[in-house]
């Protein structure tokens, strides 16, 4: 009979372990390995997936096991960057989950939907067994628009910008005088904006009215100011406009919760040949100034009307007549709201004693949402220049003000003589250099911007003219302040 002391048989039974172990026979210590969900869902504006893999019922050893992706109805290079097979490793006694992250890639394609890519577990080690080794991504298109009843195709989102809004107000009690007294404020900063799943519409909801009809159309989408920031000067001091209850759940968390909708129009429009949307926020802010912290007892309405997609960027489209027109929505037209005959006076309380200190407000008559609309862009540019560097020609200007502008564009053309014209046809080619650059000034003061263009041609003569796009979509070119260079 053969006798094993305990010395000997310490020796041996971790090898014996470390034999099965090897030979493929899993150890129940070792562990679960799996996915913590069967499926994951990531939005096509967010960078990266995170794709959470546990393990559980165990813990002894090292093990391992292989993260794979595959396409589904999404496509590996153009909706999200395939893993062809990442290790993920456990130490022995960890338990901590490790992720296997997919990077996000953001095709800037309309009415995709929902696209899925296939995720797996495999060749576990270490003793290690598999539970839940098959889940799936769901990539949702944060981009829709461009097309019949594109609203109906939408999925929630999150839309995370930079927003710019001109506002009118009178700092006093009185909001009822006359005309007069009115500071146009330039205020600009970030902005979330949530929104819901398309719906057929919205009906007796507590905070916002009726909102489409039941048609069969789902061309309503309930949207949430999750967070607003816009800062600026007045003549008293700095201004900043908080709004949002930070919660993003469409219900309503706190007194900042800000609800809106989006609603299709049930016509095309005949000028761009499109279906566009109108888009509005019932809106609860706090003001931080000089005077303290002021805050509005009834919504301050937001909108913004003619919406061609979300989230509502520049878009370019070709009208029925040929014309490229360039569109530039927001979600967030200049502040407004409707009292009376139709003038826009808001009340706003210093917190804490409900006293009545200043008033958003409009100056004239015929003003609309802040902006006057009788009166054209009022941009004073100091200078502007093209300088060629290292085969580049960098375009730099300078403004003393600006009112109601919301952004610049850069052009340049080829011209047929060498010489800058204000005429079109004196060009063989006329090409945007950027795209929309937001205004950084105010009506008090002015900014400095820079911009590059890399895209030229040695040799070449090129004429650069600077544009203006105010808050209405019109546009201003400084056509007498063109300037050449030829590219060495």
């Amino acid at each position: 009979m053969l006798r094993l002391n305990s010395k000997f048989h310490l020796l041996v039974t971790p090898l014996f372990t470390i034999l099965l172990t090897n030979s493929g026979i899993a150890s129940a210590d070792a562990g679960t390995l799996q996915f913590s969900q069967a499926t994951f869902n990531v939005h096509e504006n967010d960078k990266t997936a995170t794709i959470e893999v546990t393990r559980s019922g165990g813990s002894d050893g090292k093990v391992s096991v292989k993260c794979t992706t595959s396409d589904g109805t999404a496509t590996a290079g153009s909706d999200y960057q395939a893993i062809p097979g990442k290790l993920l490793k456990w130490a022995d006694g960890d338990t901590a989950p490790k992720t296997c992250n997919v990077k996000i890639i953001n095709d800037k394609v309309f009415n995709e939907g929902y696209e899925t890519a296939n995720l797996t577990l495999s060749d576990p080690t270490g003793g290690a067994v598999l539970g839940t080794s098959d889940a799936t991504l769901r990539i949702a298109d944060d981009d829709c628009g461009l097309g019949d009843h594109w609203v109906d195709i939408c999925s929630s989102g999150i839309d995370d910008s930079p927003s710019h809004a001109t506002i009118g107000i009178a700092f006093g009690t009185d909001c009822q005088d006359k005309p007069g007294g009115v500071h146009l404020i330039k205020l600009s900063g970030p902005t979330i904006i949530l929104r819901g799943d398309p719906v057929d519409a919205i009906k007796d909801h507590p905070q916002l009215p009726n909102v489409g009809e039941f048609d069969g159309h789902n061309d309503v989408i309930e949207t949430e100011m999750v967070f607003l920031e816009l800062s600026g000067d007045s003549p008293l001091g700095p201004i900043t406009v908080r709004a949002g209850d930070g919660i993003g759940n469409l219900n309503n968390d706190n007194s900042l919760y800000s609800p809106g909708a989006i609603h299709e129009r049930n016509s095309i429009n005949p000028n761009y040949g499109i279906r566009e949307a109108d888009s509005f926020f019932n809106v609860w802010f706090e003001m931080d100034t000089p005077l303290g912290t002021l805050y509005n007892k009834v919504p301050f309405l937001m909108e913004s009307i003619g919406i061609p997609k979300v989230p509502p960027t520049p878009t370019k489209i070709v009208d029925p007549f040929g014309k490229t027109i360039t569109i530039v929505p927001t979600y967030l037209h200049p502040f407004s709201t409707v009292v009376g005959s139709g003038r826009v006076t808001l009340p706003l309380y210093k917190k804490g004693s409900d006293e009545l200190v200043a008033c958003f407000k409009e100056e004239e008559e015929n003003w609309i949402k802040g902006i006057p609309t009788s009166t054209h862009l009022s941009v004073t540019l100091a200078s502007f220049s093209a300088e060629v560097i290292n085969q580049q020609v960098n375009i730099t200007w300078e403004t003393g003000t600006e009112e109601n502008n919301a952004a610049f564009r850069v052009s340049r053309g080829i011209p047929l003589t060498g010489i800058c014209s204000a005429n079109p046809n004196d060009y063989t080619e006329i090409t945007q250099v950027t795209p929309l650059i937001p205004s950084k000034a105010t009506e008090m003061s002015g900014a400095i911007y820079s911009i590059t263009d890399s895209n030229v041609i040695s040799g070449t003569t090129y004429c650069y003219v600077l544009e203006d796009i105010d808050y209405n979509n019109k546009s201003t070119f400084h056509t007498d302040q063109l300037v050449s260079v030829t590219v060495n």
